[in-house]
């Protein structure tokens, strides 16, 4: 099978190739699925530069990437809750990747059948900003009434913690720039603020929630915005194991409200399997609005 493989650490043109690996196989309780379309995540250049080895120590060369949706080819002994040809969409745990591939056998933990109202292109881009989302909104004890600060409210993250915000009935408020400040409100946005004209430390606190998207001084300054009791959920480090049991019933759950209509997916562009390089570039270079996905079939 064709696959990308990291094969060091450093710039992306110099660590990142196309290979061609023997095809997998699904071992007991895996499915082996035929990738159709899988999409980045900052954390996917990360890896790239080297970011994350000493959290996740990777024998090199890998294949690499997280989310991906296709076709399921077979099951092993054991799996049973998928059948060959079901349209499927997952994420891999941080031991498991390599969605920038052909196929990939992956525990049917990690899997759920994709939402049926929407293209594998979209349904790729849901999985890791899902999970992540619905995670930490859990782990924050998010309900109805409370006024949440959404971090990059156009980003691959943000459009999906903005609706999903909107949806469980938070008053959100999203920082983006003031070329997304309306379609950020088309999302469900309550307020936005516009961080190339107005710095957010000087627009208000208090808030129950703060959703950092971004690492770095936003974390710490999270801080500051958030109410004595509140909670900031960061996303600066790798998704977490501790998650990984219920991740296919999560899976489920977001295809549920996208199928609903509560969730719509929003991609930015498509690039070619071929062009992947170019695709951690442009996501690295932090303009997309919503996903970036990779076409593999």
């Amino acid at each position: 099978m064709r696959a990308f493989v990291l094969t060091g650490y450093g710039a992306i043109a110099d660590n990142v190739r196309l290979a061609q690996l023997p095809d997998p196989v699904a071992a007991s309780g895996e499915v082996l699925v035929e990738i159709h379309a899988a999409s980045l995540n900052p954390i996917d250049f990360k890896i790239v530069h080297g970011d994350l080895k000493r959290v996740s120590k990777y024998k090199l060369p890998r294949p690499f990437g997280f989310d991906a949706s296709g076709i399921v080819k077979s099951a092993g002994v054991g799996a049973g809750r998928f059948k060959p040809g079901d349209a499927v969409y997952l994420r891999t745990s941080r031991d498991t990747i390599g969605t920038f591939a052909d196929q990939i056998a992956v525990d049917e933990k990690f899997v759920a059948l994709e939402p049926f109202s929407v293209s594998h292109a979209q349904a790729a881009s849901l999985p890791l900003v899902g999970l992540t989302t619905v995670q930490g909104f859990a782990r924050a004890g998010a309900r109805a009434g409370q006024r949440i600060l959404i971090h990059a409210g156009s980003g691959g993250v943000g459009t999906f913690a903005v609706q999903y915000a909107r949806h469980r009935g938070l008053h959100v408020t999203s920082t983006t720039s003031s070329k997304n400040a309306d379609f950020v409100r088309s999302l469900g946005a309550d307020r936005v603020i516009a961080y190339d004209r107005q710095n957010y430390l000087e627009q208000g606190s208090g808030y129950d929630i703060v959703y950092d998207t971004l690492g770095g001084a936003f974390t710490i300054d999270a801080f500051a915005l958030v109410k004595r009791g509140g909670t900031v959920i960061s996303l600066s480090g790798p998704p977490d194991r501790d998650f990984a049991r219920r991740e296919g019933d999560q899976l489920r759950d977001i295809a549920a409200l996208v199928d609903s209509g509560a969730i719509k997916p929003v991609i930015d562009r498509e690039f070619a399997f071929e062009r992947l390089p170019d695709a951690l570039s442009y996501l690295e270079a932090g303009r997309a609005r919503g996903k970036v996905v990779l076409k593999v079939r």
